[in-house]
């Protein structure tokens, strides 16, 4: 079985004409997007354009490999990148890259040119806590603020491209990407080729243009969760086989490909396609306020334990465990009542209805 890494092997030696730029390619950038290139770039313009060879070599791979997000594989596919005659030519531009922990963002993209053709790519959530507190906040929000970032960024960008151009992004990236499509200068967006969404959430105020549908491509595999919320109509989603267990299929690394594509699937099935089915029912059930109270109760408990990141609390996880408990026991009575009730609401819920 084949993943990214195998697949940059494999074609190597082929040449963009004789294998033109495809969704394999675009969820290649997608997936480097997780890599920090912030030191790299550092000090430069935003529209300063470095080599993938150069960009390589300037990196920390220690660095690189111990990151919570695929470290170690994130490493091999920066070196099989890196003997690639296909990507020889990769540059990095217009690299943006902020968290801003005060409005609750998290915001990185970068434009990946390859001869004429560019792949604008939004990073999806990161390590740290106040991304994955922004992708919560999409249950209670119309509108976050790395989506309108996003929508920003293409205006700013995409003027300046010549060639075919591409969006992509994983998870909250992919999200990003269709909300900047529908949502950047409409002069701008003939411009665009096509939108690659790899397992990223949908939009709960449905905010799309039927005119631009056909660009859009999304993909999930079989159980996804993620790449299911706000968006539970599968007609624009292509199924994909993927060699992991439950929420581990929403890991890239984790798609199965053959011959240079996705396998494809007729259907989602299977007891955790069924799970997540019960629990996005379950947070149907929940009034507006419940969702703010609960989300916004947790995010202060993680807050009260100096945690900033997923890996800090990974590296530690008993001692963070205990601090939890603790903090949970002296937080303000009705935040801890907000945030046991809707846990036992989601249990009740799950038994009466599996």
């Amino acid at each position: 079985m084949q993943d990214l890494i195998s697949y940059v092997y494999e074609y190597q030696n082929t040449k963009m004409k004789e294998k033109p730029f495809n969704e394999i390619d675009a969820l290649v950038f997608s997936q480097l997007s997780y890599v920090d290139f912030s030191e790299v770039f550092k000090g430069y313009p935003m529209k300063k354009s470095i080599s993938m060879q150069k960009i390589i070599k300037q990196l920390d791979m220690k660095k690189v490999e111990d990151s919570i997000l695929n470290g170690p594989k994130n490493k091999r596919l920066l070196l099989a990148l890196a003997s690639s005659k296909r990507y020889s030519r990769l540059r990095i531009q217009y690299f943006v890259d902020y968290v801003d922990e005060k409005n609750e963002v998290q915001f990185c993209a970068m434009t990946f040119k390859l001869w004429r053709t560019n792949c604008v790519v939004f990073r999806g959530t990161d390590e740290t806590f106040v991304g994955w507190k922004e992708d919560f906040n999409m249950v209670l929000q119309d509108e976050i603020p790395s989506q309108k970032a996003g929508a920003l960024y293409l205006d700013d960008i995409v003027k300046r491209l010549s060639g075919d151009i591409y969006i992509a992004g994983h998870s909250k990236g992919g999200n990003i990407a269709v909300y900047g499509l529908h949502h950047m200068d409409p002069k701008l967006q003939n411009k665009i080729n096509k939108v690659y969404n790899f397992d990223g959430p949908g939009h709960p105020t449905r905010d799309v243009q039927a005119n631009l549908q056909d660009k859009i491509v999304k993909f999930t595999p079989p159980a996804s969760i993620v790449g299911v919320l706000f968006d539970q109509e599968v007609s624009n989603r292509n199924i994909i086989k993927s060699k992991a267990v439950w929420l581990n299929q929403h890991d890239p690394y984790s798609w199965i490909i053959e011959h240079g594509e996705f396998i494809y699937l007729d259907n989602q099935k299977g007891t955790f396609v069924e799970v997540n089915r019960r629990i996005l029912d379950w947070v149907e059930t929940l009034t507006h306020e419940e969702k703010e109270q609960f989300i916004d109760g947790v995010y202060k408990l993680i807050q009260s334990c100096d945690l900033t990141t997923v890996d800090e609390f990974t590296r530690s996880w008993r001692t963070y465990s205990r601090e939890l408990l603790k903090h949970l026991k002296d937080m303000d009575k009705d935040i801890r009542t907000h945030i046991l009730a809707t846990i036992r609401s989601m249990l009740k819920w799950l038994i009466i209805n599996k």
